[in-house]
């Protein structure tokens, strides 16, 4: 077996709302691997560290200076990784991979031992990273640095802009680059996203009046937005805040002449729905009230069913602590709250 050293520097993402979006010490920067974080996940060691060219930017601070400065950017943080069962095949492929073309057919295999475990480097890395500048953001308030969202479809644009290399048993330096390629996947846009002919009418009088945007359509677009950008938490909010407006709107429009009221109001003992809908809340009025009220023809029991999940979900995120949101669920609620809100706006019109 073989040793693999995997030598890496992470740019310090951030935002740029404040004069210094870095991750940010004081009057001091843990310079050298002595003062590095270990972290070790199986045949993985990582260590990550700091050296003095981190600080780096529009001037050139010297080590014994930076006690001076209240504020010590960190535009970058070191990695060093090593892999300590490397086969000697798959070192001999790391070492001489031909980069002007593709992997040969009888190389596809050891490219696929290669793709495999730059996964694993990639995945511990970018955990280690998010951990740094959670720890930054959650407990020192800065708020500006930004996690990075690990993919397995694009180990290859990590490593480059990682400025990665590796070495054999402390061998000569080489291009450590798994991976042939990222994959991108693109999602075609529903048609009914689309503005047609017939709907220009009404785009001519909305540009030429006053009226303000729909807040549930503003609510709806904001989730797929956030989602869109990998912030799934805050998407899914938003989509739950949309779904909230939607029933309080459609609760304040049944009137008690209303028709919908004088059917339903008598069938539930009540004078107006929008009573019976503060009194269970959201939570009862989706699972329970509209199951009710609305036959399996107009609100079927798919759509009832994800808005409930889309609340369990947000129950979870608001006061459970659960910190992600899986995507393929989160889509399936927006899509699912989208035709509620359709629905409850058909229905709320006086």
């Amino acid at each position: 077996m073989c040793t693999l050293t995997v030598d890496l520097k992470v740019p310090i993402e951030s935002e740029p709302l404040i004069s210094a979006p870095a991750l940010t010490f004081t009057h001091w920067l843990p310079i050298g691997k002595a003062h590095g974080i270990n972290v070790s996940d199986g045949d993985i060691n990582l260590l990550l560290w700091f050296d003095l060219k981190a600080t780096w930017w529009a001037s050139q601070p010297k080590e014994e200076e930076l006690k001076n400065h209240v504020n010590v950017l960190a535009h970058y943080v070191k990695a060093e990784i090593t892999v300590s069962t490397i086969s000697s095949e798959l070192a001999f492929y790391m070492e001489g991979r031909d980069f002007t073309r593709l992997p040969s057919d009888t190389e596809k295999s050891i490219q696929n031992e290669y793709a495999k475990l730059g996964r694993r480097v990639a995945k511990i890395l970018i955990e280690r990273v998010n951990r740094l500048i959670g720890y930054a953001r959650a407990y020192k308030g800065q708020y500006w640095l930004l996690e990075y969202e690990y993919s397995p479809d694009c180990i290859h644009g990590y490593f480059q802009k990682f400025e990665s290399r590796g070495q054999i048993n402390g061998g000569n330096w080489f291009r450590f680059q798994p991976g042939t390629g990222d994959t991108i996947h693109i999602t075609m846009m529903p048609e009914d996203k689309y503005i047609s002919e017939s709907e220009w009418d009404d785009v001519c009088k909305f540009v030429k009046s006053s009226s303000r945007n729909p807040l549930i359509g503003e609510l709806i677009s904001r989730a797929e937005q956030l989602a869109g950008n990998g912030h799934r938490r805050s998407a899914l909010t938003e989509a739950v805040a949309a779904l909230e407006c939607a029933v309080s709107k459609f609760g304040r429009s049944q009137k008690t002449n209303n028709k919908f009221s004088i059917i339903c109001g008598k069938r539930l003992g009540i004078d107006r729905l929008q009573k019976q809908i503060e009194h269970m809340g959201l939570s009862g009025t989706v699972g329970y009230l509209f199951p009710v009220i609305f036959p399996d023809k107009i609100l079927s029991t798919d759509i009832l069913a994800g808005c409930r999940e889309a609340l369990a979900q947000r129950q979870n995120v608001i006061h459970n602590g659960q910190r992600d949101v899986n995507e393929d669920v989160l889509f399936r609620s927006i899509s699912n709250i989208k035709k509620f809100c359709k629905i409850l706006d058909q229905y709320s019109q006086d």
